[in-house]
């Protein structure tokens, strides 16, 4: 029952750190794509396997 606990908690903090890691990457791909914010191809491919490579942690 403890380490259930434990577990239930360390995985909420490590989804609300994964969120917080996110919420930039994401508003500025989003920037991007929609305004052309003049990113350079390969800084968005290395923002887009960066949040992807997050979102296995």
């Amino acid at each position: 029952m403890f380490f259930e606990q434990c577990r239930e908690k360390t995985q909420n903090i490590q989804e609300n750190i994964r969120k917080e890691l996110l919420k930039p990457l994401s508003f500025e791909i989003g920037e991007y794509a929609s305004h052309s914010a003049g990113y350079s191809d390969s800084r968005i491919l290395f923002l887009l396997i960066l949040e992807i490579a997050l979102s296995f942690f």
